[in-house]
């Protein structure tokens, strides 16, 4: 089980490797908050649509690809949100703001999501 000082370590590592996050967030995937750099009020609505978007993409890749959902980016007009399963279980996102190195941050995350989910993470990513 991830606990929520292992998603500040994250949220650390992932600012100081990629200039432009300003919000991190570890969630379960039944929308359940175990982190979140914004105010407790706050927490609660971004892990359950966090929750919701891993969920509706796996779904996509899984008919469209037939493979499991490695990330998925939003774009807006002033962010991108990047969205890593982490296990079974959990997720983590990444808010960004726009010209942020995309590239480098799904790099960090899925580094970040590997060390989060230990084994599991990286059997389903060298599946």
């Amino acid at each position: 089980m991830i606990i929520p000082k292992q998603g500040l370590l994250a949220s650390a590592r992932l600012r100081r490797a990629v200039p432009g996050v300003h919000r991190v967030l570890i969630a379960r995937t039944e929308g359940l908050p175990v982190y979140d750099d914004v105010p407790l009020a706050q927490r609660d609505a971004g892990a359950a649509m966090t929750a919701t978007l891993v969920g509706l993409a796996n779904s996509v890749a899984m008919t469209l690809t037939a493979s499991s959902l490695r990330s998925a980016v939003v774009n807006t007009e002033s962010d991108s949100l990047l969205v890593v399963p982490i296990d079974a279980g959990h997720l983590i996102a990444a808010l960004a703001s726009q010209g942020t190195d995309l590239t480098l941050l799904t790099r960090e995350a899925e580094l970040v999501a590997q060390q989060l989910g230990g084994r599991w993470r990286q059997a389903a990513v060298g599946a």
